[in-house]
């Protein structure tokens, strides 16, 4: 593993928003039109996520350095897009090994770690049409997760200034 001399490597993103993708030729009040623009942004999104997961995975492998990715993901924290930024988990029945790669090369979920110390477990950053979404992120590495024996720090408090 690198020596990181105490660096800390934070990406800060925006993806692609849920708004639908129309064409200057088409009717946006056409229903059709409309789950297709959807659709169109969905795409852009998910190939924006695959960039920032190479971005990721080139910080991350092999390496101690610690790393933080924050910003508006304009998806769900169960989302595939929002999945392909955090990476895949190992499965439970993986043999150690394999999931010691995938435990360096995963980010976790600020969120989802600060819900298990606490009695809040429901994050909104976005309000919209009276439909509360978590779309703003913030993803640790295995450095700053609290079940790492190794880790450099700890997640303490997570306060959301929202809508």
């Amino acid at each position: 593993m690198e020596d990181t001399g105490g660096e800390l490597t934070v990406i800060g993103c925006h993806l692609k928003s849920k708004r639908p993708s129309i064409l200057e030729d088409e009717d946006e009040n056409d229903f059709l039109v409309q789950a297709i623009g959807e659709t169109r942004s969905l795409l852009r999104r998910a190939v924006e996520a695959a960039g920032l997961r190479k971005l990721i995975l080139d910080e991350l492998a092999d390496t101690d350095a610690p790393l933080i990715v924050m910003g508006d993901l304009n998806d769900s924290t169960r989302a595939v897009t929002t999945g392909i930024v955090a990476g895949p988990q190992p499965w439970k029945f993986d043999p150690i090994a394999e999931k010691k790669k995938h435990w360096d090369r995963a980010l976790y979920n600020a969120f989802d770690i600060i819900s298990r110390r606490s009695f809040k477990t429901d994050w909104s950053t976005h309000i919209y049409n009276g439909h509360y979404e978590a779309l703003d992120h913030i993803f640790l590495s295995q450095e700053f997760y609290y079940r790492n024996r190794d880790r450099i720090g700890e997640l303490d408090f997570v306060h959301v200034l929202d809508d």
